[in-house]
């Protein structure tokens, strides 16, 4: 009678003990021999469903999807070199978008690395082609660290400005041998309390005292559920909303007050040019959205950011609000309540008039297939998700 011998825990099985703490539930990918025994630990874990796709380029996008669906960090797994270069492109998309990715990618045997010596799937220089493609690229240096690193990585790619992270793995370290140790993690922080976010009196008085207030709202808002409280605050400010390219779908296209993804266009540029105050939550202003920043903004400028960084990178905000987008407009519409706002009387008939001639300029360039959006708009519910592949 053969007896069965007991698996020992290796760095695979380490990697995805820390996916499943993590939340993760299914993981994108392609199955090779610079990977294998990733998969062979998910299999044997057993809770992780394994999507698989005909290629890399693929599996990346499949799990930045998958992550902007359902809000949760989206997983890939690649193979080393070639397998890598193919999943970068798609992973520039979602750095753009700011998609919240863990990549996991094999590398050549650890004795191997930067040898040159033409092991199989080796790349001249992986690490740094993945730190060009991603938020973040970290080599695994100790498979006894896979834990801690793992961990670090997932946080990284979550955290404000959020984003795909690469960890690479080489083969060998793989399949180590590791003893499975707990990891604990005490988490203590200013910012982790139960308190409600500091809303400064400038903001407010500025926002209170806004004649032609406009609010522009990016990806960062969806990303904070944080589209309710936008829209309400709109609604209290009587505001015009403009929307980035990310950011649609924050405030429905249909409401009398979102201007939407039509910043450049020259009549909303007009339009910028008379506005006394902008108020940006979430948003990059990427150059493609600001005809290369040249979209005028007025003068007073409250910049509402997860990323402290993000704050004056491209339009010189008089007030910057570094933290949750959903938390920071709570406190604001709450302190607004208590005020009187004062924009002007006419002021939401020139921005329902400017919402309708960006859209009439868009449809003239639309020829006959504005019809076939017509009839779709008639037949599908409002809420009907479209993808354009």
């Amino acid at each position: 009678m053969k007896i069965q011998e007991e698996i020992e825990f290796t760095t695979a099985d380490s990697i995805v003990k820390e996916l499943v703490q993590a939340g993760v539930a299914v993981a994108f990918g392609i199955v090779s021999i610079h990977n294998m025994p990733i998969y062979d630990a998910i299999l044997r874990e057993g809770s992780i469903k394994l999507i698989c796709s005909r290629g890399e380029s693929g599996a990346v996008n499949m799990a930045d999807g998958y992550a902007r669906a359902t809000g949760k960090l989206g997983v890939v797994i690649t193979s080393t070199g070639t397998g890598a270069g193919n999943a970068a492109g798609s992973l520039v998309e979602a750095w753009a978008a700011g998609v919240p990715l863990l990549h996991l990618t094999g590398e050549v045997a650890s004795s191997y690395l930067g040898t040159g010596k033409g092991y199989i799937h080796e790349c001249k220089d992986q690490l740094s082609m993945m730190r060009g493609a991603c938020k973040n690229a970290v080599r695994l240096r100790n498979p006894a660290q896979s834990a801690a690193v793992v961990r670090k990585v997932i946080q990284e790619a979550l955290t404000a400005p959020t984003g795909p992270v690469t960890l690479e793995i080489p083969i060998d370290f793989q399949s180590a041998i590791i003893e499975d140790l707990s990891l604990e993690e005490l988490r203590v922080s200013a910012f982790e309390t139960n308190s409600k976010p500091f809303i400064p009196e400038q903001a407010v008085k500025k926002m209170v005292g806004a004649r032609r207030p406009v609010i522009w709202a990016g990806g960062g808002v969806i990303s904070a559920n944080a589209s309710h409280e936008l829209q309400k605050l709109a609604e209290i400010l009587g505001a015009a909303v403009i929307t980035s390219q990310s950011g649609k779908g924050l405030i429905p296209e249909n409401h009398e007050q979102c201007i939407g993804h039509f910043a450049a266009y020259e009549t909303t540029k007009e339009f910028l040019r008379n506005a006394d105050l902008l108020i940006s939550v979430g948003v990059r202003f990427r150059g493609n959205e600001t005809s290369n920043w040249k979209v005028p903004v007025p003068e007073e400028h409250i910049a509402i950011d997860a990323d402290w960084q993000a704050i004056n990178r491209n339009y010189k905000a008089t007030l910057g609000l570094v933290g949750d987008a959903k938390d920071l407009l709570a406190g604001i519409i709450q302190k607004l309540e208590e005020n009187s706002v004062n924009a002007e009387p006419s002021y939401l008939q020139e921005v329902l008039s400017l919402r309708n001639e960006v859209r009439a300029q868009l449809r003239e360039t639309l020829g006959p297939y504005a019809e076939f959006l017509d009839g779709m708009r008639e037949i599908l519910p409002d809420d009907t998700i479209l993808a354009f592949l």
